[in-house]
């Protein structure tokens, strides 16, 4: 039985503990950036957290991992959140172009196997790094242009999510590669890129016999 303990805490400590916790367990149980948790989910028989609705939302909103919060009158949570700080979350729209997109290796001249070679450069150099941070460094030191920084953000985290690292590794709401586990995020990346590439070589021979 895991050992538990009570610590006493001010009020405000109280909201700003309840604020984060519904902000981390969102974004761990989010597929997408919206999510509704009953604010009631976590009350116990001390506190009751509807008595403190107001103050909970403000908390909420001026955390910068939250986009948009509601609480209604059913003490529901409605709540939004950037993109950069959901794990799992990568953006499928309804266009079969774009899912071509993120089912490819390659995007704007950006592949997987670059993406390995810079996390694997990234790690001997900081032993501790969040898939956010990776992601957005490697956009940054590719000159990715604006417009197509989302679309290779979400290139890179659908291959990340795919491999199974991100579910494996989600610690509160962040994803961490580390000189121990990077190992394992390269070879499942190599994986759909051999994967990938076996399919085009495929598509390209059934090809050339219709020819």
């Amino acid at each position: 039985m895991e050992k538990t303990f009570t610590i006493e805490m001010s009020k405000e400590d109280m909201l700003r503990f309840y604020a984060n916790k519904i902000i981390e367990d969102g974004i761990k149980n989010s597929l997408d950036v919206n999510i509704i948790i009953p604010l009631t989910d976590y009350n116990t028989n001390s506190i009751k957290l509807e008595n403190y609705k107001e103050e909970i939302l403000q908390l909420l909103l001026k955390d910068e991992r939250v986009s948009d919060v509601e609480i209604d009158d059913n003490l529901n949570v409605d709540i939004a959140f950037y993109s950069d700080y959901c794990p799992f979350y990568y953006e499928n729209r309804i266009n079969m172009k774009y899912d071509e997109i993120l089912d490819n290796p390659t995007y704007q001249g950006v592949t997987l196997v670059n993406f390995i070679n810079y996390v694997k450069d990234n790690i001997e150099k900081d032993a501790y790094t969040n898939i956010r941070n990776l992601i957005n460094n490697f956009i940054q030191t590719m000159q990715i242009k604006n417009n197509n920084k989302e679309v290779v953000s979400n290139f890179l985290k659908k291959s990340i999510v795919r491999t199974g690292f991100v579910e494996k590794y989600l610690d509160h709401i962040n994803v961490y590669v580390t000189k121990e586990n990077y190992k394992e995020l390269e070879k499942g990346l190599s994986a759909i890129v051999k994967i990938k590439d076996q399919e085009a070589k495929k598509n390209f021979m059934e090809t050339e016999e219709f020819e």
